[in-house]
């Protein structure tokens, strides 16, 4: 007969919404996690709340990013 072995459990992927919550949660100064959630909460709309971190094509990101802000001053970023 054959040997059972257990397997260690595979970690989810990590979604981009997730990611976006994690990201956020280090940033303790609240006008400024106001700015990045303003901007990370268009790049999820965008691209998808469930999508994979993992399976981000780095050219749509960076189309994604000068599409959005390319043509604006530092401070307006967050008023894309």
């Amino acid at each position: 007969m054959g040997t059972v072995r257990a397997l260690a459990p595979q970690p989810s992927a990590a979604q981009l919404a997730d990611a976006v919550a994690t990201f956020l949660d280090t940033i303790a100064v609240p006008n400024t996690r106001r700015g990045y959630a303003a901007a990370l909460q268009r790049m999820i709309t965008d691209l998808g709340a469930d999508t994979e971190i993992a399976s981000l094509d780095p050219d749509r990101v960076a189309d994604w990013f000068n599409s959005t802000w390319g043509d604006r001053t530092a401070k307006t970023f967050t008023r894309g």
